[in-house]
């Protein structure tokens, strides 16, 4: 199942403002495309208050090509 603001709570940061008014963090990472070997699956708003901590899901594609 997939995540929405609908089935989940709503996240300060992510969902509606946080401290400093910031939205969209969860979003950050998501549109990386620099480097071709680097494939980015989801991007995870752990916390918000001043510093922003995200949790990165990834392929790496390695020079052998696996």
């Amino acid at each position: 199942m997939v995540e929405t603001p609908t089935t989940r709570a709503l996240q300060p940061g992510a969902d509606i403002p946080d401290a400093r008014g910031r939205t969209g963090l969860h979003r950050t990472g998501l549109d990386l495309s620099g480097n071709p070997g680097v494939e980015v699956h989801e991007v995870e708003l752990i916390a918000s208050p001043w510093h922003v901590l995200r949790r990165t899901t990834l392929n790496v594609q390695t020079r052998d090509g696996s």
